[in-house]
């Protein structure tokens, strides 16, 4: 299989892995925030002026070269789990427990939180057809943006119809990643770089650990329940938690 092949195969797993964790970021805010439509429409404002950004930026940059671009697939590929932890931990230090913050406070948060990502997502898509028409590969910027939909139809179908039904945040990190981390360590082994080669299984073991171990997600959410949590689970209309102090419980 020719590298322009897989490039393309990795805009698919982009575009898959990139709309699970855009709702997932959506549907994170509003827990966290317990927010409504403003909620939304801060993360989809971030989300799309930080992404712009990073397509503004893959323009003007100038090294086309398949080593960074499989770098940055597999960064865009596991980052997310670190992203929705900070979100979860973060939140508990950033404002008091309980706080209910105004507009900016919450605009800035969410801008901050969202930005690594967004930039990689809005990155990626041009930075991958600039690779492929310097290795000599032929596709043009719409067949490019075609297969990038195709990855997000896939994404959006797999998630709203299944993922969210039986799997949380976490765990649909890393089903929906898989497709991008194996076309990544498929670029990098074709490097021949075994340092890097190295170091790029370490990273994506250790996601997977973190991502499958449900006691490191739970970890992520004691700051803002409790740490005696009896109940977690995720549905498709939020999350459900109960939680224990001393005789009291409490369903949230």
């Amino acid at each position: 299989m020719s590298t322009t092949v897989l490039i393309i195969i990795s805009v698919i797993g982009t575009g898959i892995s990139s709309i699970a964790v855009q709702l997932i970021f959506v549907r994170e805010f509003l827990s966290q925030f317990y927010g409504n439509e403003i909620t939304i429409s801060l993360v989809l404002f971030c989300w799309l002026m930080i992404s712009g950004l990073g397509s503004l930026t893959s323009k003007f940059f100038k090294i086309k070269s398949v080593a960074i671009y499989s770098t940055v697939a597999l960064l865009t590929a596991i980052f997310p789990l670190v992203q929705i932890a900070a979100i979860r931990i973060l939140r508990e230090v950033v404002f008091t427990h309980g706080e209910s913050p105004g507009f900016y406070p919450l605009f800035s948060f969410i801008l901050a939180l969202s930005t690594p990502y967004a930039f990689l997502i809005g990155f990626i898509l041009p930075y991958s057809l600039s690779v492929i028409r310097s290795i000599g590969g032929k596709i043009t910027a719409g067949g490019l943006y075609i297969t990038d939909n195709i990855g997000d139809i896939t994404g959006g179908i797999a998630f709203s119809f299944i993922l969210v039904y039986f799997f949380t945040p976490f765990k649909i990190i890393a089903l929906t990643s898989i497709v991008l981390i194996i076309v990544s360590l498929f670029l990098i082994i074709r490097l021949k770089k075994f340092v890097y080669l190295l170091i790029s299984i370490v990273a994506v073991i250790l996601f997977f650990t973190l991502a499958i171990k449900t006691n490191f997600e739970l970890s992520t959410l004691f700051r803002q329940y409790s740490p005696d949590i009896i109940s977690y689970t995720e549905s498709p209309y939020g999350r459900i938690i109960v939680t224990r102090e001393k005789e009291e419980y409490t369903l949230w």
